[in-house]
């Protein structure tokens, strides 16, 4: 081996070892001076070479390259403002995900398709409740009016069949989220405790209400008394998209925590739609005789049953499988939650018993957050609803 070769390995082994020196962390705080002073030292080495008196032509060609790609990669940081690169970047996944469309979908994904039409709607929703945020209101407020202008308009329109499909499929989907959240944000305790009021918070309100809307219909707007109650109960029945996202905010900041507001009202939301839903098929069978008017009364309980079954039997058996030692557990328990709970939305509907799927959602997620949290899986649960 010549002496050249010999001097130029020791160069480069000095080198790489300024470098891992570097990388172990001891340039934290010095204000890049180690920096400074290693890549001096460096030159210094590589001029030594008495085959290369201006530094080795890779070595310098390496020190020109890292440098270029350093000073490219921090421009857009150093010159563009953090929430103009945000934007930029949505725009660019937006476009991406209009490419794809249009190649699985052709013509549907064009302005006036119907693909096009209900992502156009689902942007133009998430602006609206951004903006709507801004005034210190529910988001969700801003997305139903920019439902309500978007289909007054015109902008917004779909063709009969599949893709009507779609939206309530989607509907039902982001149902089901929030109604999973809302089972993990409940409190075992608090609600063991407070059971007796969940009932009455549930009944009590929604017999009130629908008794006021039915006289009202009665008298002003002359509705016979069946059709006055159909109202009432129509009226009465509780929004969990518009409650149970508000409370569980108000839950994070702190608010009702120490006499578990968001646990009751949360618990009661459900039940109240189980009443409402229920009483409102026995009435719609009273004035239009649709089958035997027992099994009208029967489904209430019913639903409260095969709601609390579904949630408490998939409830073990979420916290059974898969294994929590699993590395891929958090994944996992996400597609079965979020699965199982969709099927309960989703299946009730099948089968004639909307009221069981949203309580079956619920008590699923609950039963399953309890079982997880007595496993000491505390801190990696926070992020199943998360992901969700």
């Amino acid at each position: 081996m010549s002496k050249n070769s010999v001097s130029f390995s020791k160069i480069v082994h000095k080198y790489i070892s300024g470098y891992e020196e570097l990388a172990g962390g001891n340039y934290p705080g010095n204000n890049g001076k180690h920096q400074q002073k290693m890549t001096e030292s460096t030159i210094q080495l590589e001029s030594t070479d008495p085959a290369y008196p201006n530094g080795h032509p890779n070595i310098n060609a390496q020190h020109t390259e890292d440098n270029f790609l350093v000073r490219f990669l921090r421009a857009p940081l150093d010159f563009v403002s953090p929430l103009l690169i945000s934007y930029i970047t949505w725009a660019i996944i937006l476009l991406l995900v209009w490419g794809l469309l249009y190649c699985i979908l052709t013509t549907d994904a064009l302005p006036g398709g119907s693909a096009f039409n209900i992502c156009l709607l689902i942007l133009v929703a998430q602006i609206f409740g951004k903006a709507v945020e801004y005034l210190r209101l529910p988001s969700l407020l801003g997305m139903l009016i920019a439902g309500i202008f978007m289909k007054n308009v015109g902008l917004f329109s779909v063709t009969p069949g599949v893709y009507e499909e779609i939206v309530i499929l989607l509907r039902e989907i982001a149902l089901t989220t929030i109604l999973i959240k809302a089972g993990m944000g409940l409190d075992a305790a608090a609600l063991l405790k407070l059971s007796f009021v969940v009932i009455r918070l549930a009944l009590l309100p929604c017999l009130a209400e629908t008794a006021g809307a039915s006289i009202a219909a009665h008298f002003i707007l002359h509705f016979p008394w069946l059709w006055g109650l159909l109202l009432g109960f129509i009226l009465s029945a509780v929004s969990p998209a518009v409650v149970v996202p508000t409370l569980l905010e108000l839950k994070e900041n702190g608010y009702g925590n120490d006499k578990s507001i968001s646990t009751l009202v949360i618990a009661a939301s459900s039940v109240d739609d189980i009443a409402a839903i229920s009483l409102f098929g026995v009435i719609l069978g009273c004035i239009f005789s649709e089958g035997d008017l027992t099994s009208k009364i029967v489904q209430g309980p019913l639903e409260v049953l095969i709601g609390l079954a579904w949630g408490l039997i998939w409830g073990l058996i979420l916290a059974c499988f898969p294994n929590r030692l699993d590395k891929n557990v958090i994944t996992k328990r996400c597609l079965m939650l979020g699965s199982v709970c969709s099927l309960a939305v989703l299946g009730s509907q099948v089968i004639d018993l909307a009221g069981a799927g949203p309580l079956g959602c619920i008590t699923t997620a609950f039963i399953a957050g309890v079982c997880w949290k007595l496993q000491g899986w505390t801190h990696q649960y926070v992020s199943v609803p998360m992901t969700i």
